[in-house]
C-alpha cells in the first residue's frame, strides 16, 4: 500500500518493497548472516508430511511460534517440487538449501526417505503428534488418496477458514487441497 503513496513516484517510480526485501535476503544469504528469531517454547509437537513449498513454509512459521516440527518426506532430500521438478525459476537450488538450513537452525527436524502407509500414519504420526499438516502435493498422486479422507472436487476436503480436515487434528495445505 505504501508504494501507491510513495513520493518517489513523482520523480520516476515508487520504491519497490518487494525488490528491497529480495536484495536484503540475497545479501544476507551471501554472507551467511540470516536472522533467526528467539524461539518461544511450547510443548506441542507437529508432524508435517511433505517438505515441499507448503511444508517448508509451515515449518518456518510454526517453529518461530515455538512449536516443535518434524518434517517427513519420501524423497532423499527436502524441497519437494522445488528440488525434484527442477523449478529453479522459482527458487535456485543453492537458495533452497540455505532456506532449509534456516529451518534446521530454528529447530526443524527432517526425516527423509520415509514412506508413510496407513498403519504408520495412524500409529507413528497420529498417536505421537499433537497436530499433523498434510503438504504432500497432488492428492490423487499421493499415498494419502486411499486413507479415507473426505474429498472435494480438486483434492482433500478442508474447512477453508481453519484448513482442518474432518479430523480436527489434521490440517492440509497446498496442492493436496487443490490441484
Amino acid at each position: 500500500p505504501c508504494e501507491k503513496a510513495c513520493r518517489r513516484a513523482q520523480i520516476d517510480q515508487a520504491v519497490s518493497i518487494c525488490q528491497i526485501k529480495k536484495h536484503t535476503a540475497v545479501e544476507s544469504l551471501k554472507n551467511n548472516q540470516f536472522f533467526i528469531s528467539k524461539k518461544i517454547n511450547k510443548t506441542e509437537k507437529i508432524a508435517i508430511i511433505g517438505s515441499g513449498p507448503e511444508g517448508l513454509s509451515s515449518a518456518f512459521y510454526l517453529l518461530q511460534a515455538g512449536y516443535e516440527c518434524i518434517l517427513f518426506d519420501k524423497n532423499e532430500k527436502p524441497g519437494g517440487a522445488l528440488r525434484y521438478e527442477k523449478l529453479n525459476h522459482f527458487l535456485p537450488e543453492n537458495v533452497l538449501n540455505i532456506e532449509i538450513e534456516v529451518i534446521e537452525r530454528l529447530g526443524g527436524i527432517f526425516k527423509n526417505e520415509v514412506s508413510i502407509d496407513k498403519v504408520y500414519f495412524e500409529n507413528e504420526i497420529l498417536n505421537k503428534f499433537d497436530a499433523v499438516i498434510l503438504a504432500v502435493g497432488d492428492f490423487d498422486k499421493s499415498e494419502f488418496a486411499n486413507f479415507g479422507f473426505n474429498k472435494s472436487k480438486v483434492g482433500i476436503a478442508i474447512n477453508k477458514e481453519t484448513l482442518q480436515t474432518e479430523n480436527p487434528k489434521i490440517f492440509a495445505c497446498g496442492s493436496v487441497v487443490r490441484s
